[in-house]
């Protein structure tokens, strides 16, 4: 196999209001920051992406001052990725409703001096044309999609795949086209090697331990890639701490990745914030298509 790379963006998906009330979650997202401050001052090398601003807000309202400066330097080493979308949302907003709240987001960036150039999704399989403007006009000109498989399905018929969306006032947002949410979970990376979702290889039935199937899994994943015609040598993978929404970080990650290496992979595992990967596919050089009209939530 070729080498290759997998950009792991490790987040927490937020759920607002499915797995348990908003009051519930805003006091769990408030404290997955501080654990990740935490972390990333014990292990430098430590990765997070904040998935919706949303948890970012909640956090600035909570802060002491000490925190938010500390929040601030962990976003401008790249420690911490910002995700400019607010929450994952359905079509039904107005959009002077989501206009009036990614300004209030903007102007909160902006203070602090941590502009957001990406967005990022999960859980959502579409989203009305206008959307694209809104993230056009608020300077963000690029979105990750990470959608449910599981009663939905790609655009375009095909996961892991860069295009450019056209708004309806000529703007450009450069999507990726991206795999379920917690396929890094199911890969074995992060604590559940023995789930079977999305991959379907019938791997959870096999006699041996987490950390073998987790291996097999991540090479096969990779070569069903290369052997499928995927042209570039890196893809993104997002994971959670726990194989499940509303999920705390993790440093096993990082123990992950560091045993992984050490076999001498073709694959190298990268945690990696939003903005790294698109910067690294946006140098790729890679041929990407346009398409213009509404990304239909296809379930």
């Amino acid at each position: 196999m070729k080498p290759f790379t997998l950009y792991l963006l490790h987040s927490s998906h937020t759920d607002v209001g499915y797995t348990d009330t908003q009051e519930k979650m805003k006091f769990h997202h408030v404290a997955f920051i501080r654990e990740v401050l935490g972390l990333i001052e014990h292990e430098p090398r430590f990765k997070w992406n904040c998935e919706s601003y949303w948890c970012v807000e909640q956090f600035l309202k909570e802060a002491t001052p000490e925190e938010t400066q500390a929040f601030v330097r962990a976003v401008k080493k790249g420690n911490i990725g910002l995700s400019a979308s607010y929450l994952n949302l359905t079509d039904l907003v107005p959009e002077y409703v989501h206009q009036g709240i990614m300004d209030a987001c903007t102007a909160q960036r902006a203070a602090l001096g941590i502009p957001a150039r990406s967005a990022m999704t999960a859980d959502v399989n579409g989203y009305s044309w206008g959307f694209a403007d809104i993230l056009a006009q608020q300077g963000v000109t690029r979105l990750m999609s990470s959608i449910h498989t599981h009663h939905g399905y790609h655009p375009l018929f095909r996961k892991q795949t860069p295009f450019y969306w056209e708004s309806p006032k000529g703007h450009r947002i450069l999507c990726w086209n991206g795999d379920h949410y917690n396929l890094g979970n199911e890969l074995g990376i992060a604590q559940a090697a023995w789930f079977e979702y999305t991959l379907q290889d019938g791997m959870s039935f096999e006699p041996l331990p987490d950390f073998e199937k987790a291996v097999r899994r991540i090479d096969a994943y990779a070569e069903t890639l290369q052997a499928q015609g995927y042209s570039l040598d890196f893809a993104p993978v997002c994971l959670s701490g726990n194989m499940t929404d509303n999920s705390p970080p993790s440093l096993r990650i990082l123990d992950f990745i560091d045993r992984y290496q050490s076999l001498g992979k073709a694959v190298t595992l990268k945690m990696a914030t939003l903005d790294e990967f698109f910067d690294a596919l946006e140098k790729s050089g890679a041929s990407i298509p346009a398409y213009r009209g509404d990304w239909t939530d296809r379930w």
